[in-house]
């Protein structure tokens, strides 16, 4: 099976769907680690939860960008770990681990990637553009991980009707039901290839 690294900066709701699944045996594999920016963060506390080690690293703990290069590097080396998967992770990967694991790093968007997507558009961020460009339609991404922010090869969409009555509140709810569902089933798929490897 595969072992994954997990990265998240917030609620961890995503992280959390994701441990769901590995427990109910719908996606096989293992989270052998948590890597947070925010130690304050939902997600640690969904990793106590289930029992997954935890690691903070930010540039309060690494100032230097080089140091925190390689810490990183080290506990995804330490883990084992031969995937990771991004969950609400907020900083942008350094280029160094990108590279070490080419076609192995995974984020999910909540738009329909190209649209909404990029630098400064996360959150409810995204949800205010759609109903602000007057959108029928919005969903989820999967896509890999490359240097420019959500710019990396789509993986997977589904579709959300967007609502008159919709506000960003109402469908960012909407968007995390979905995102809920899809993530882990595109992330079996993919692990599944990867084992083939």
């Amino acid at each position: 099976m595969i072992i994954f690294g997990a990265m998240a900066s917030g609620n961890g709701t995503n992280f959390k769907a994701i441990l769901e699944r590995i427990q109910d045996g719908s996606l096989k594999a293992i989270c052998g680690v948590l890597i947070t920016n925010n130690s304050g963060s939902g997600a640690v506390k969904i990793a106590e939860e289930f029992q997954i080690p935890v690691v903070h690293l930010s540039q309060k703990t690494h100032p230097d960008p080089d140091n925190y290069e390689t810490a990183l590097l080290n506990v995804l080396k330490k883990y084992g770990i031969r995937a990771i998967i991004l969950a609400g992770y907020m900083k942008a990967l350094p280029a160094a681990v990108i590279h070490a694991y080419p076609g192995r790093i995974f984020n999910i968007h909540p738009s329909l990637l190209p649209k909404y997507g990029g630098a400064g558009f996360y959150g409810d961020r995204v949800h205010q553009a759609v109903i602000d460009a007057g959108d029928t339609v919005s969903g989820v991404t999967v896509h890999l991980v490359t240097e420019n922010y959500d710019e990396g090869p789509v993986l997977a969409r589904r579709e959300a009707p967007v609502e008159k009555s919709d506000t960003a509140e109402t469908l960012a709810e909407k968007i995390h039901k979905v995102e809920h569902d899809f993530y882990f089933r595109v992330l079996a798929e993919q692990f599944q290839k990867l084992e083939s490897l």
